[in-house]
């Protein structure tokens, strides 16, 4: 390796030229060409940062803009910018328009996801920065919201334990796509609380799944001057300050800057010591303020604050809207720290001790007042590196502000009775505990991810470029602010800051200008970007790694998180590195930006590799691999190809804090064997080792109660196995997953039961390097059997079953003899569905469920130990038992099972709703007659309660029968008053019958409800049948005629339309057979319609029937087959219906 370069890197993005890229709209120029240079969201394949001439036409507008953006949408992923971002603000300074625009889909804003374009004064689209995630809509989150605002809000009150009572400066829920660390999105509200009303000030972003409620997240916005408290008492300096005259005196109210133009005002409040705001404007009988030091000071360090954004950037106010700053004091009871809320400054009197009053140091106010200037601009999200930035730009115009030059935070109230120190210093932030450096970045889930902690990497660029010779402190200041309210978003991270200043410092003062320079530099000496070169703008200061051509030369060691740049030299070159981990866990590295192809290896201690990745191509290669604190990885990076000019990136991620190996890889042995076995403490996780290919570890523990229990066998340096059993050598359960996923079995304990672990290997590999980790987590709490095993005997018939069982309760008890038989009984109150669960067996245990006349009903039987669970709707007031019996020979005085019932205590349908129509099993019991056009609700009891009704069919025609609201798989079929089937319906699952025929004047039908193969004490079945409208207006006629069959008819007759009759005009006609006598079921009367269409078939013996049909003509065509011959048919008249 030649030449070699290191460089940190945030991993969000990387920078590289312009490339090629697909997809892009045809123009007159590519987005390529028009694109000079361009930095990438390596986690979403979309830029973070263009710059160039992006537009082929001027903008003066979003419309333009969004035109313009359009021929960037192969770039962005982007199907479409007018549907896809919507415009949030727009603003105009002597360089040019400013948009920022927010992501949506399907109109709900995508949190954190925000895009800035910048247009200059000519027109020209030059750039656009920020973040857009095109993955968003190809999950096709769902869009509408089950959950309202107002629920959201109490939800997270419920969750931040505040009341709905409890005042709230703040209230507001938003809704947004949100995206969680496992990049899964959902709908959610962010809902914002701010309150002084709670034991702590409260100003909090807490996300609330608008699906179902949960809490995904929850961000406090309070930004303290200190993390750990901050704030100084006031100095005895002399101030003059601008105040109100009123009738009785002077309040502490500023009336003389720009803002009161437009209603604006300074003002300050005390809080009384109290927690409660705004509290009382300060006043004054003489305006001699000497009784409210701390007043004066947040009052005259608030003025000045205003006037330095003001004069320096023509800011007015924080919102650059001219709103009132409202600044209280004497907060709480000697409360240590000042704070913004989203609304006022808030400041702490301190302790005298360790700060002074918080108001008294003129950065402290400043800083607090930068925060209202970033929430509305960047609007830096409080969490990790953006919440750091926001720390740091506040931690930056507090001191700018206050114009010295020792770069310290919070000095003149820090400490009073020690000279020099401060909160933090920026030139040294390590004097203080915090890193200067990516390589000692804090990874933690304290202080919203260490915003107050990792806000020293920024502020310590900061302080390089200011300090940067050819760079006036107002320039940097220019530079700061620019990046801040032109080119930061709400989730943007170190690196984009990078980006953001370095854009800023091109705008203000070209490229290639000392401040460019500088503010590349500044960065680059943080471990964030690469140091500025003139000839190619980018870093060339080579960091040697070489020589790193053997494993014993591995360059390290390599630091966590931090990406290193190299060069393959030659052909021959293999480069090495190595890192050591602090604790147990899973590393990754990953092997990227490569210019040929090359492959990547891990090796452990003992050189034996652990893992490799060979993608081919420039694919990127990855690999993750378990590692143990204390041991050493070797890394190497082989190439099939070199570059001496293009360079590959790579990153080692690697647990920094965590579980700790043993060093004795026998810490538990002797455990080869179930009489070894090393007991375990619930909810402990241990480490140890496999130390050959016969090596068995067995562990135990005994469950105290009936409860459940969770072995997990993780961090597996090869293909292990795990097996558990109990005392009667019977196995609970196996995991064999393969490979060295981890193994994890869950299954309900027994009460004084021990239970034993085998961890084994399942092939000939072992590891004295890496310790497997097991966890054993059981209920220690939970229900206990009593120590009686007959406590609730004799139960061995069902005429003495125990009980009645109460709902929920959990019994345990004892099969103490391999024919003890124990039955229990119980009595719901209410009507619905009832689940008996026999759980925590200490063997095979089986269970029958019977009614009350002993009839089974059903039962479980799983097998082995594995829980019996049974579920079945039960009817109030009737008794059910329960049999419980060991499957085979097994029985225990010692080792209780646990049986629970739940049953519905009260509601569902009473006795007098379920049975309304019995008893109708049968079609002579069947329940009639049915009314047309009325729902009937009704209920199958059991699986053999089929249900009958019958009906009338007053005049002919079509008759509809729909059986709706179907809790199970029923069916339904229609019969004549003959016990002949006419039709059914019988759909799959729980769709609705409906079955629709042509029925006749004057006839009964009979309608069968068939359960098929389940039943519902709680949700009922809708039955209903649509009647023929009666006729009305006019009048039947009737007319003799004399149709008949040969007698007996032929076989293979057909008499065609020869008995067809038609009366223009009529509703209704129909034919009366004096006698029917065919062969059932084989020779048939097709009654059919004008259109000769078949109405209805008729087959079988009949006298004196009529047959009625809507419409004007009716035919009785007779088919026959070829056997067996009756007399036939006679018709002796007809009738029809006219309207005159």
């Amino acid at each position: 390796m030649k030449a070699n370069k290191c460089l940190a890197l945030a991993v969000v993005s990387s920078m590289f030229l312009t490339t090629a890229m697909s997809g892009a709209p045809v123009s007159a120029q590519s987005a390529d060409q028009m694109t000079k240079s361009i930095m990438m969201n390596d986690a979403k394949g979309v830029p973070s940062f263009l710059t160039g001439k992006l537009s082929e036409r001027p903008v003066r507008n979003s419309g333009d803009v969004l035109t313009a953006l359009g021929l960037h949408r192969g770039q962005f992923k982007m199907n479409s910018p007018q549907d896809e971002l919507a415009l949030v603000q727009e603003t105009t300074d002597k360089l040019g328009e400013m948009y920022k625009y927010r992501q949506v889909y399907k109109g709900v804003p995508v949190y954190g996801q925000e895009l800035i374009v910048h247009a200059n004064n000519a027109g020209d689209m030059t750039s656009v920065n920020g973040y857009y995630d095109p993955q968003v809509k190809i999950k096709g989150v769902s869009t509408r919201a089950k959950l309202s605002a107002a629920a959201a809000i109490t939800a997270a009150k419920k969750h931040l334990g505040l009341t709905d009572s409890t005042a709230m400066a703040l209230e507001k829920a938003e809704l947004f796509i949100a995206g969680s660390a496992e990049e899964k999105y959902s709908l959610v509200y962010v809902v914002t609380l701010s309150t002084l009303k709670a034991e702590a000030p409260f100003y909090q972003d807490v996300f609330v799944n608008a699906h179902d409620g949960s809490i995904t997240r929850s961000i406090n916005r309070i930004a303290h001057a200190s993390a750990t408290g901050s704030g100084t008492g006031v100095l005895q300096d002399e101030k003059t300050i601008y105040t109100e005259s009123v009738t009785d005196g002077f309040l502490l109210r500023d009336l003389t800057k720009p803002m009161n133009a437009t209603g604006g005002v300074i003002e300050t409040f005390t809080a009384g010591n109290t927690e409660t705001l705004p509290g009382t404007v300060l006043s004054d009988a003489d305006n001699v303020w000497s009784e409210t030091a701390s007043g004066v000071d947040a009052h005259f360090y608030a003025g000045r604050t205003y006037d330095y954004f003001w004069t320096h950037f023509g800011r007015n106010s924080y919102d650059n809207q001219g709103s009132s700053i409202r600044s209280v004091v004497n907060f709480g009871q000697d409360y240590v720290n000042a704070f913004w809320n989203g609304t006022q400054l808030v400041f702490g009197d301190a302790d005298g001790t360790q700060y002074l009053p918080l108001s008294g140091a003129l950065d402290i106010v400043a800083h607090e007042y930068t925060h209202g200037v970033i929430e509305t601009t960047a609007g830096l999200n409080y969490q990790d590196q953006s919440g750091a930035l926001n720390e740091s730009f506040a931690d930056v115009f507090g001191n700018l502000v206050q114009g010295d030059s020792n770069w310290l935070l919070g000095e003149d109230v820090y400490t009073p009775g020690v000279d020099g120190d401060a909160t933090r210093s920026m030139a040294d932030p390590a004097l203080y505990g915090q890193p200067a450096h990516m390589s000692q970045y804090v990874n933690t889930t304290s202080d919203n991810g260490g915003v107050h902690t990792n806000s020293g990497i920024p502020n310590k660029a900061f302080y390089n470029f200011v300090t940067s010779e050819g760079v006036t402190v107002d320039e940097a200041a220019q530079v700061w602010y620019r990046a801040l309210t032109q080119y930061l978003v709400s989730s943007s991270q170190f690196l984009d800051a990078r980006n953001a200043t370095l854009q800023a410092a091109i705008d203000l003062y070209g490229e290639d200008s000392p401040e460019v320079i500088a503010v590349t530099n500044a960065w680059a000496a943080t471990g964030i970007g690469q140091p500025y070169d003139s000839s190619t703008g980018t870093d060339t200061t080579p960091f040697v790694f070489e020589p790193n051509n053997t494993l014993t030369e591995a360059y390290g060691p390599l630091q966590s998180g931090v990406a290193y740049e190299a060069y393959i030299s030659e052909h021959s070159d293999d480069d090495y590195y190595q890192f050591t981990a602090p604790a147990i866990g899973q590393a990754t590295v990953m092997l990227s930006s490569l210019p040929f192809d090359y492959d990547l290896y891990i090796y452990g201690e003992d050189g034996q590799e652990i893992a490799h990745s060979s993608n081919g191509s420039t694919t990127e290669d990855v690999v993750t691999f378990a590692v143990t604190s204390g041991r050493t990885y070797y890394i190497h990076v082989k190439p099939l190809y070199y570059s001496t000019t293009d360079s590959y990136l790579l990153q080692a991620d690697y647990p920094l804090t965590g579980d700790q190996a043993p060093s004795d890889v026998n810490v538990y042995e002797p455990n080869n064997s179930k009489a070894e076995a090393t007991p375990l403490t619930g909810g402990s996780k241990i480490y140890s080792y496999l130390t050959s290919t016969t090596d068995h570890d067995f562990y135990k523990f005994t469950s105290p109660v009936m409860g459940q229990a969770t072995v997990q066998l993780g961090n597996l340096p090869y293909d292990y196995e795990l097996v558990i059993f109990d005392e009667y050598n019977q196995t609970i359960g196996s995991s064999r997953n393969g490979g060295t996923r981890d193994e994890m079995i869950t299954f309900s304990t027994v009460q004084n039961m021990t239970y034993y672990i085998d961890v084994q290997p399942n092939s000939s590999y072992f590891s004295t390097l890496q310790p497997y980790s097991l966890l054993a987590d059981f209920s220690t709490t939970g229900p206990t059997a009593s120590s009686d095993p007959n406590i609730y005997e004799p139960n061995n018939t069902r005429t003495a079953a125990y009980g009645p069982l109460q709902s929920g309760t959990v019994y345990g008890a004892y099969t103490t003899s391999s024919s003890d038989q124990d039955f229990y009984k119980f009595t719901p109150g209410g009507t619905g569905t009832a689940v008996i669960s026999l759980t925590n067996l200490p063997y095979d245990l089986d269970f029958s469920v019977l009614d009350a006349a002993g009839n089974s009903i059903g039962y479980a039987s799983n097998g082995g130990t594995k829980d019996d669970i049974y579920t079945f709707d039960v009817i109030a007031g009737n008794t059910y038992y329960v049999q419980v019996k060991p499957n085979y020979s097994y029985s225990s005085s010692t080792y209780p099972y646990a049986l629970k019932v739940e049953y519905p205590l009260s509601g569902g349908p009473t006795q007098a709703e379920l049975f309304a129509y019995e008893p109708n099993d049968t079609r002579d019991k069947a329940w009639g007659m049915l009314q047309g056009g009325v729902t009937y609700q009704a209920y199958a009891t059991s699986q053999p309660d089929e249900d009958w009704y019958k009906f009338t069919v007053q005049d002919g025609g079509q008759v509809t029968v729909t059986l709706s609201n179907l809790p199970k798989n029923f069916d339904l079929q229609l019969y004549d008053a003959s016990g002949s089937t006419i039709g059914w319906s019988k759909n799959s699952g729980t769709t609705t019958e409906v079955f629709t025929f042509n029925g006749l004047s004057g006839a009964v039908y009979y309608i069968h409800v068939d359960p098929y193969a389940d039943w519902s004490t709680t949700q009922p079945y809708h039955l209903r049948v649509d009647l023929p409208a009666p006729l009305t207006g006019g009048q039947w006629l009737y007319e003799a005629v004399a149709f008949d069959t040969p007698h007996p008819y032929a076989n293979n007759y057909n008499n065609g339309t020869a008995h067809m009759v038609s009366k223009p005009g009529a509703l209704k006609i129909g034919l009366h057979y004096t006698t029917i006598d065919t062969e059932s079921g084989y020779d048939y009367i097709n009654i059919k319609d004008q259109a000769g269409s078949t109405l209805t078939k008729i087959s079988g013996a009949y006298t004196d029937h009529w047959v009625l049909i809507d419409g004007d003509t009716i035919t009785s065509n007779f088919t026959t087959d070829g056997s067996v011959t009756k007399y036939g048919y006679t018709i002796d008249q007809i009738k029809y219906y006219l309207v005159p």
